[in-house]
């Protein structure tokens, strides 16, 4: 089963490459988090590090009944783990007594010894309650790999996925995880926004993914008019109808195969901001990933720095 997860890096800063507002105010977040729940979304995706994101889903969350929250922790350098920066500030922020799951951020920089502290501490958490799994969030293979070596009781991985980026979604490992039990969570489904973008107003450096956006056809209200951009980000996270042909097109494109995910997640997003949405139908890929671009394009954290 796949199942739509709505980010909420916008709701904490001026998240998102497109961006051409910054933070999202309260009323707004309000407004998408009930089009979220109206459209079936339950599962949130934020993190410790997007500023007071999390602080403002406990207070602007229209229903805290049945709503699970994934978290990431990302530790600083020589920072040893403990309960606080691994879970029990997002659970205080949130104000909920559990959480569905817990990621790690950049395990690429975290030595074995700390990982290895991390993993104790969270299973601890595990065993008593306060976390259903835990995981990590990664951007290539190495990191992937890592991940499953140092982390033996994974139980969530989220990796970058588009119609752009297919290098993870066909990794062997990733299959293996998923088959073993793994949940796998799919973010950066649109880009921060630049899958949903005019290509004629693209940076230079974004050039390589011109030919995907016009795969997509005619645009209908995502890149011009600002009337047009608030009518559409709302849309982009609802069940795909005649008004949001074009969204439906590319959410159809994230997935490859059905049984391989077990959510994808789209980001919160204002005027001009990104990944709004996921995907719920399956349907063939038949553009080739542009796997050959510059390793900085594929890591959308240092976009906006």
């Amino acid at each position: 089963m796949t199942e739509l997860l709505l980010g909420t890096a916008q709701l904490g800063a001026g998240y998102g490459v497109t961006n051409a507002v910054g933070r999202i105010p309260d009323d707004e977040v309000t407004r998408l988090l009930t089009t979220a729940l109206d459209s079936g979304v339950r599962t949130f995706d934020t993190a410790a590090v997007y500023d007071d994101a999390e602080t403002r889903l406990h207070a602007l969350m229209p229903t805290h009944a049945g709503i699970a929250y994934v978290t990431k922790f990302e530790l600083a350098a020589a920072e040893q783990p403990t309960a606080e920066n691994l879970y029990a500030r997002s659970l205080g922020a949130l104000g909920v007594p559990v959480l569905h799951g817990v990621l790690a951020r950049g395990i690429e920089n975290l030595e074995p010894q700390r990982v290895a502290s991390a993993v104790a501490i969270l299973e601890d958490a595990k065993s008593a309650g306060v976390i259903e799994r835990y995981g990590a969030s990664v951007y290539d293979g190495d990191e992937l790999r890592r991940a499953a070596e140092l982390m033996p009781g994974l139980g969530i991985v989220q990796v970058p996925g588009s119609i752009a980026d297919h290098r993870l979604l066909g990794d062997p490992l990733l299959a293996e995880l998923r088959a073993a039990g793994v949940e796998v969570h799919v973010r950066s489904a649109f880009l921060q926004g630049l899958l949903l973008a005019d290509p004629a107003g693209l940076e230079p450096r974004f050039g390589a993914l011109a030919p995907v956006l016009r795969l997509a056809g005619p645009r209908s209200g995502t890149g011009g008019h600002r009337q047009d951009r608030d009518a559409a980000r709302c849309r982009a996270i609802r069940p795909a109808g005649r008004r949001s042909r074009r969204r439906s097109h590319i959410r159809s494109r994230v997935r490859r195969d059905r049984r391989g995910l077990a959510g994808v997640v789209g980001h919160a997003g204002g005027r001009g901001a990104g990944d709004a949405g996921g995907a719920r139908r399956s349907a063939p890929l038949g553009q080739p990933a542009l796997t050959t671009r510059p390793s900085s394009r594929r890591r959308p954290r240092g976009w906006c720095r």
